[in-house]
């Protein structure tokens, strides 16, 4: 519940104010900070992971764990601990990839018109929502293969069985860092206005 919950709010929080950065600033530019983002984020929770038994909950993260210790008992859960400091170190970068994700996906979508012709825009746009649901299936369904095939050669508490996903989810960032990179676009910078209720509700 805790690691749908840390995601899913910023993007929450962050629609309206995103979608009013990106129709002002370089689309481009916030893909890679967003993607860069994404990179670093997976490549410190492979390293979290891999030394997840020795991480110390100190006072900050120790905070969040009792937090969502309270959150546990609240909700009648009682048989597991939430003192690690692990827990907390995988909370906050949920929640910063929760953030990416509320910039990123206004972000990529809007960039589409610019790639393609008007004659083929509807022909990218199908291409493009249907390459999205794919891999949103696809792509657990490998992380659970790798999973299947990790947790017997390493155990299910190993330093590597879930590193190794995290580690490779970043070597993708990468790619996706370098391929976005290679794009060329001008950017027209449109009129600039206050951040106000009006303009985020304009939409």
């Amino acid at each position: 519940g805790m690691v749908g919950f840390v995601q899913i709010l910023p993007i929450i929080l962050l629609t309206l104010p995103a979608g009013h950065l990106v129709d002002r600033l370089n689309r481009k530019r916030i893909v890679l900070t967003m993607t860069a983002l994404l990179l670093f984020s997976n490549l410190l929770m492979g390293i979290s992971s891999h030394f997840a038994a020795r991480e110390v909950a100190i006072a900050p993260l120790a905070a969040i764990n009792h937090g969502v210790a309270w959150l546990a008992r609240l909700f009648g859960e009682t048989q597991h601990d939430y003192s690690q400091g692990h827990i907390a170190v995988m909370l906050l970068l949920l929640f910063v990839n929760g953030v990416v994700r509320a910039f990123i996906r206004p972000a990529t979508e809007s960039l589409l018109p610019s790639l393609v012709s008007e004659g083929t825009l509807a022909n990218a746009v199908t291409w493009n929502a249907s390459l999205f649901e794919t891999t949103n299936m696809v792509g657990p369904a490998i992380a659970g293969g790798a999973i299947g095939l990790l947790v017997p050669r390493f155990g299910p508490t190993g330093p590597w069985t879930y590193a190794g996903i995290y580690f490779f989810n970043a070597f993708c960032q990468l790619v996706q860092f370098m391929n976005f990179s290679r794009i060329r676009l001008e950017h027209t910078p449109r009129k600039r206005q206050p951040l106000t209720i009006a303009s985020l509700l304009a939409g």
